[in-house]
């Protein structure tokens, strides 16, 4: 094993305005008085970072240094994540949110435990007869669940205010921040007619144009939000819950539905969400742990890291070129393998767990984490050629309903380390980019119900039922060996999976730093039959990759080229330091101190 040395819309609800002159950490006259200038010096670019005591890495440098500046003011890795959640709600509107759902895995130093928190977005009590006559885009909404989760983490481990938290999101949306070249580019690149409360509102800004890249923009009725959450203890408000009524009301005829979402998305705001012991895969010396439920990408990185077990994958070091860790064609071939077989089970046993309990167990015990199961699955990787069609495990006792491959796009990722040595990584989605297209209080509304398979039997894994979770290939990781600790995700759909196990694996085989991992160029799958490479890194290509993609074509891998858009955030303990890594291809940045 080699070890490197290197370490290295302002949208509010008429249109969008620029804001003349400001600077995107300035504060506003009425704003509450708490830290004015940053603590944390952080930018795009910084992707790379060492530190004696904490660690915050994000997909945007101000949610990154929201988070820096609260474990800086001695607050907790749980406290760094609402901080950091309701920044990037602001600055990356089309990936996460209030009005969505996500996924916390926390590793509490002080108990030794790692916690799943599961918050994805699920349909309504009712949800049958209230979707009934509902336009497509008012149907796909599920309840929210972020705040939810937020507020839960700061109940079980906060130590700061609620209102303190959200003031670095309410100083910027309030006084302004820049566009970013992604939030300005998912705007451009969305033709969707998005309907905003006022009429005829569209996502311009005053002088009729989709904003560019570095135009100051503001969203102060989602800072008013966020205050108003905060100062109410994390609960929505009646005044808060009416407006987002009126709102959605304003722009769907589908009224019976609206009513029900803001009903029970405020009863349940504040109620609580149970944490669950972590499912944990042994892997590479480390236990990698993330969520349990069967309704999320876990079960994808935990199959395919069973079966890689028996794959010697620390044999095939990386090339390096021009300064980048590149794979082994091998390797990637190996790993891609893996994960196929793994999205061919996930993709035909995946379901919330309480449809029924008996078949997601029987689908952990069988498949996920059964060894005899997975080191035959190991036995069907070669190495110079591709398995063809593969097909789902047989559980005992139960039928599926068919093969149906992943779809999703719109996430973010937090990943942050406190001085306490508590570890945190939490995976944010709104499902599709700008979720259903329907904004409320200046932030939009997710489309996950959507992930629902369509036209099956109302007992087949992941039908659409009342009260219940669809499935979502988020997978934030904890993984631990001993005093060494690390937390790891990403954003980017059904190939979360794929991000984090290259990830994993190139830290924990591989001997490469986190920062390292993330800039090799991605690969693997991203369902049965479906394969990426990397095309590009930078301005050239580079020539391990290419050949890389041209082997993967010849051993039958069903690859496609193209751009990778992950966004992965890690940190890890390394003896007496931290160490992060963030995602260039996403504009992210880690920061610490």
């Amino acid at each position: 094993m080699r070890h490197s040395g290197r370490r290295a819309l302002a949208l509010t609800l008429g249109t969008l305005v620029f804001g003349a002159g400001m600077s995107a950490c300035s504060t506003s006259g009425d704003a509450p008085a708490v830290a004015q200038h940053s603590q944390c010096e952080v930018g795009e670019g910084d992707t790379s970072a060492t530190a004696a005591s904490y660690m915050a890495a994000t997909t945007h440098p101000e949610a990154s240094r929201a988070a820096c500046d609260v474990l800086a003011e001695g607050g907790s890795a749980a406290d760094a994540l609402v901080a950091a959640q309701a920044v990037l709600g602001l600055v990356e509107p089309q990936s996460s949110g209030p009005g969505g759902g996500a996924l916390a895995v926390y590793y509490d130093a002080a108990t030794d435990q790692v916690r799943s928190y599961d918050a994805v977005v699920h349909s309504l009590e009712n949800d049958s007869s209230a979707a009934e006559g509902a336009d497509d885009a008012t149907a796909s909404i599920g309840v929210p669940q972020t705040l939810r989760l937020l507020r839960q983490l700061h109940e079980d481990h906060g130590t700061r205010d609620l209102t303190d938290l959200v003031d670095p999101a309410y100083r910027l949306g309030t006084s302004g921040f820049p566009t970013s070249a992604r939030l300005a580019g998912a705007i451009d690149g969305n033709q969707r007619p998005f309907r905003l409360s006022q009429p005829g509102a569209v996502l311009r800004n005053a002088s009729g144009e989709r904003p560019a890249e570095g135009d100051e923009l503001t969203n102060k009725p989602y800072a008013e939000f966020l205050r108003d959450w905060a100062d109410n203890g994390g609960a929505l408000s009646p005044e808060a819950a009416e407006k987002i009524r009126a709102e959605l009301r304003d722009q769907t005829e589908a009224s019976d539905y609206a009513d029900s979402l803001v009903e029970q998305w405020r009863r349940e705001v504040t109620e609580p969400v149970v944490s669950q012991e972590a499912l944990c895969t042994d892997f590479a010396g480390m236990s990698a742990c993330g969520s349990p439920s069967t309704a999320t990408g876990t079960m994808v990185v935990a199959e395919a890291l069973g079966i890689m077990r028996h794959l010697d994958l620390g044999r095939l070091d990386p090339y390096s070129e021009e300064g980048t860790e590149v794979a082994r064609a091998t390797a990637a071939h190996l790993m891609t393998e893996a994960e196929r077989l793994a999205f061919t089970d996930a993709n035909t046993w995946m379901d919330d767990p309480r449809n029924d309990p008996e078949r997601a167990r029987a689908y952990l015990d069988q498949v996920v984490t059964n060894d005899s199961y997975l080191e035959a699955k190991a036995g069907e990787v070669h190495q110079k050629s591709s398995v063809e069609d593969p097909q789902p495990a047989d559980l005992e006792g139960f039928n599926h309903g068919g093969y149906r491959d992943s779809q999703e796009e719109g996430t973010a990722q937090i990943t942050v380390a406190d001085s306490q040595g508590n570890v945190a990584s939490m995976t944010t989605t709104l499902q599709r980019n700008f979720g259903s297209g329907l904004m409320v209080q200046g932030f939009f509304l997710n489309n996950s119900l959507d992930n629902f398979a369509s036209g099956v039997a109302a007992d087949a894994p992941n039908a659409r039922r009342d009260a219940a979770t669809p499935k979502t290939m988020m997978a934030p990781l904890v993984a631990r060996s001993g005093e060494s600790v690390l937390a790891l995700g990403s954003p980017g759909g059904r190939k979360i999976p794929s991000y984090n196990l290259k990830n994993l694996v190139a830290m924990t085989q591989w001997g490469l730093s986190p920062a390292e991992a993330i800039a090799m160029p991605n690969f693997g799958a991203d369902n049965r039959n479906g394969a990426y490479a990397e095309t590009m890194y930078g301005a050239e290509e580079l020539t391990h990759q290419g050949s890389l993609q041209r082997l993967l074509r010849e051993w039958g891998q069903p690859l496609s080229v193209a751009e990778a858009d992950s966004g992965a955030g890690v940190v890890r303990r390394l003896a007496d330091e931290w160490e992060g890594g963030a995602d260039h291809r996403r504009g992210g940045a880690v920061a610490g101190g």
